[in-house]
């Protein structure tokens, strides 16, 4: 890493711990995550061969307010789309943050949506993105956002970054290109050991 710029992570909101292989050791689930997973420990995957989990911040910049009839799809499926996230192959932690509160607001703009998590891998993460209800929620994007742009990056196993450190490695990865800050799926660093 650069060293300087960015701090290591330590907060520890969310709604699960790790083991040492990025493991999920236990979990807080929503109501909707009940529905979703049959059993937290059924879904965990096998360790890692590394110490080493992928944290994704991303933003999207809603077309029309919260609350707005335009919206509303959109609200109504944050909740269960957090669920599914939760209840995903390799998932480990997601920040607590709620959308729809404006408690956290890092960009100063109440139509900028965040989103903060940490997977086991890569692959984990794109398989939760690409496929199954995510997918579904994600081919409608168009719907209600503007714009948006993804930010990747390594982290320890027992890092939780924060959504100012998301904010600033996703400005770092826009304005720099990829580089072990921050890069996206198609552009993608190898950890630094």
């Amino acid at each position: 890493m650069d060293g300087g710029s960015i701090p290591p992570s330590s907060t520890t909101w969310g709604v699960s711990e790790i083991t040492p292989n990025c493991q999920p050791s236990r979990s807080v689930f929503s109501p909707y995550s009940a529905r979703v997973a049959q059993s937290s420990v059924e879904r965990i995957a096998a360790p890692t061969s590394h110490p080493r989990c992928i944290a994704q911040f991303n933003i999207a910049r809603l077309r029309h307010p919260l609350g707005h009839e335009l919206t509303k799809p959109f609200e109504d499926l944050i909740d269960e789309t957090n669920a599914h996230a939760e209840a995903s192959l390799g998932f480990v932690w997601r920040h607590g943050i709620d959308t729809r509160s404006p408690d956290e607001d890092v960009y100063g703009d109440p139509l900028m949506t965040v989103n903060l998590s940490v997977w086991q891998s890569i692959d984990h993460l794109k398989n939760y993105v690409y496929r199954g209800f995510h997918r579904d929620v994600f081919r409608r994007r168009k719907e209600w956002f503007d714009s948006s742009a993804v930010v990747l990056w390594w982290v320890d196993i027992t890092e939780r970054p924060t959504l100012e450190e998301g904010k600033r490695r996703l400005d770092h990865y826009l304005v720099n290109g990829a580089s072990d800050v921050g890069f996206g799926f198609r552009d993608v660093v190898a950890p630094i050991d």
